[in-house]
């Protein structure tokens, strides 16, 4: 059975990987790279490339955090609130620990969480690497062909990691 309310997490979910990582941050980097191979990168645009970038670092916490708070979407959840309300008080704490100790290993969400958060490790790696290439040669934003193997690396890793919170649970289910 499906629970038909929307979680808390499940909005946090959709807010940073469709609206921000999908929407915002990946086609950001795939303009980088299309406007770059153009050569069109001006002093203007400069600005605007290292904003864009460092969300990466706004929005990397919110990342992590909605990843360690993935226990959210287990039917124990449900079963201490709304759903549960019909379960006596004595019965409720032992069958929500037993309810989530089987969605957590029937979806392999230690696994999920594992992998995901690997994915935040690369991520922040391939920053790193393209944030310290343009720190140190700062010329270097005007010549991208130097780094778009870079850009293409941190799109790569934020691709997987986006990929990585799809996995997740979406929804939050009693079986």
């Amino acid at each position: 059975m499906k629970w038909h309310t929307i979680p808390t997490w499940q909005m946090r979910r959709s807010a940073i990987n469709h609206n921000w990582l999908q929407n915002q941050y990946l086609v950001f980097l795939l303009a980088l790279l299309e406007y770059s191979s153009h050569g069109f990168v001006e002093e203007v645009f400069e600005a605007e490339v290292v904003n864009q970038l460092i969300q990466w670092l706004h929005h990397r916490k919110d990342v992590e955090t909605l990843i360690d708070t993935v226990d959210e979407m287990s039917p124990r959840e449900v079963i201490q609130t709304e759903a549960g309300i019909c379960i006596p008080d004595a019965d409720r704490a032992w069958l929500g620990e037993v309810a989530h100790r089987c969605w957590s290993h029937r979806f392999g969400i230690q696994d999920l969480v594992d992998h995901a958060k690997a994915q935040i490790a690369a991520a922040d790696e391939a920053y790193d690497a393209l944030v310290a290439a343009i720190s140190f040669d700062p010329s270097a934003v005007k010549h991208w062909e130097a780094v778009a193997s870079m850009v293409r690396g941190l799109h790569g890793a934020c691709f997987e990691l986006s990929q990585a919170i799809s996995r997740l649970p979406s929804h939050v289910e009693i079986t």
